[in-house]
């Protein structure tokens, strides 16, 4: 996200007046007519779960309230996945190295499953238990199987012509190779299966953010999958199917990365500017309602899985002019000695983004947690740890290359050969192994 806030902010200074982009206009046969759902807690948080805000909240206690008590021996569960770019193959790893050591070799049948941007892309497939489609999903050998750059970058930064490009489009790449990816893969028999679990009561929620309401909305993936089974002809049936995947296009339109989701007229970017990860309606769901509404009867205790697509760290830099003096022990400072390195506007901008993303992150994950263990719901947690640098990963790929290195080493080389604006096909594949032996030993925080 760093490289977009440079390229924006640049295209900023060079312009103010940037190049206007006309949307589309759908009309009204076209319409998916979703009710997206506010994710939103009112002020104070106590009145939580009232009016149309509490309506998500109703929706998972629903789903929650009618599941057995116990299902394959196990209490019911809900599953929570964020955001975070090329880092969802870490989520598809891992819930595919742990199914592999479960008794029936299945993830859980997760009463909840959501998703907020790369997360909503993992949220059917974890959904429907099938890893397997997950692996292969962030498994590419180019970044353009999954967007077309209208940037071109060396070295790491975008090359002198590319700003103009990139005002004119309104954004730094284009998602539709995402688009017509996910349609080759939400085939008419997923939506039957999703259509089946909403049936039972199970919800599949994914997150966006509608711009000109500065709100995060919810979309109802089972709902709309449900309507594609009762849809009457084949041309109602593959616009909803299309709806199904805008939705998760827009949850994953990070804005300056890719151009905003237009859906029946609306313009919704990336639910991750608003939230990480589904945290807030938690409370709600777990009983603490407002004082106006009447008090659920309290429900069966269930787990609460969160995967977290990132490390929620941010990078320490060194400061100094001379980075010689950033040695111990006061690296990466440098101490009081010597002079600080030169500043500019994009520069500055792009860290100060990256750290404000990592907090509204960090912030999400805690509010999961202290609300689950709050509500006494066993709590378990992954996230990609400071050994993924060091993972070593043998790849044998007849487009990407033979090998075996580091995952930082294969970032490396990702970045001399093919220049990725954001996905890194070799890195992705050692990240998925480095997730997948980490599934494996069950190592949930």
């Amino acid at each position: 996200m760093t490289l977009y806030s440079k390229l924006a902010l640049g295209a900023l200074a060079l312009t103010l007046g940037a190049c206007q982009v006309t949307p589309p206009v759908t009309p009204a046969a076209m319409m998916c007519n979703f009710d997206p759902i506010p994710l939103e807690v009112e002020v104070p948080p106590e009145n939580a779960g009232m009016g149309r805000e509490g309506e998500l909240a109703d929706l998972m206690r629903a789903s929650l309230a009618s599941a057995p008590a116990r299902v394959d021996g196990e209490l019911p569960s809900m599953l929570f996945m964020s955001g975070g770019g090329e880092h969802g193959a870490f989520g598809a790893g891992y819930l595919d190295g742990w199914a592999g050591t479960r008794p029936n070799g299945r993830l859980p049948q997760y009463r909840v499953v959501t998703g907020i941007s790369t997360g909503s892309i993992l949220a059917t497939f974890a959904f429907l238990g099938d890893t397997a489609k997950m692996v292969q999903g962030y498994s590419i050998t180019s970044e353009r199987e999954l967007l077309v750059p209208f940037i071109r970058v060396r070295d790491g930064h975008p090359t002198p012509g590319s700003l103009i490009r990139v005002m004119r489009e309104g954004a730094v790449a284009d998602l539709a190779p995402l688009r017509a990816r996910l349609l080759e893969e939400i085939t008419p028999a997923v939506l039957a299966q999703v259509s089946e679990a909403h049936r039972g009561g199970r919800k599949l929620l994914v997150g966006a953010v509608d711009v000109d309401l500065g709100q995060a909305m919810v979309f109802d993936l089972t709902r709309m999958a449900d309507r594609f089974v009762a849809a009457q002809t084949d041309a109602q049936r593959e616009l909803l199917r299309g709806c199904y995947a805008e939705a998760i296009l827009a949850s994953s339109s990070a804005p300056l990365a890719a151009r905003p989701v237009f859906i029946d007229n609306r313009m919704y970017v990336d639910g991750g500017v608003r939230f990480g990860m589904f945290s807030d309606e938690i409370v709600a769901v777990t009983g603490r309602r407002g004082p106006a509404t009447p008090v659920a009867p309290p429900l069966p205790r269930h787990q609460v899985y969160l995967i977290v697509n990132g490390n929620l760290e941010v990078s320490q830099e060194c400061g100094k002019a001379d980075p010689s003096l950033c040695r111990p022990p006061d690296q990466p400072t440098g101490g009081s000695e010597g002079a600080h390195r030169p500043w500019n506007l994009v520069g500055l901008a792009g860290r100060s983004e990256k750290l404000l993303v990592n907090q509204v992150y960090r912030f999400s994950a805690d509010r999961v947690r202290t609300q689950a263990e709050a509500a006494g719901n066993p709590f378990h947690f992954a996230k990609i740890e400071d050994d993924v640098d060091s993972h070593s990963y043998t790849l044998n790929d007849p487009v990407l290359g033979s090998g075996t290195r580091t995952c930082s080493q294969w970032t490396a080389l990702d970045q001399q050969l093919d220049h990725p604006v954001q996905f890194f096909p070799r890195y992705m594949r050692c990240l998925i192994d480095y997730a997948r032996k980490r599934g494996r030993s069950g190592e949930w925080r």
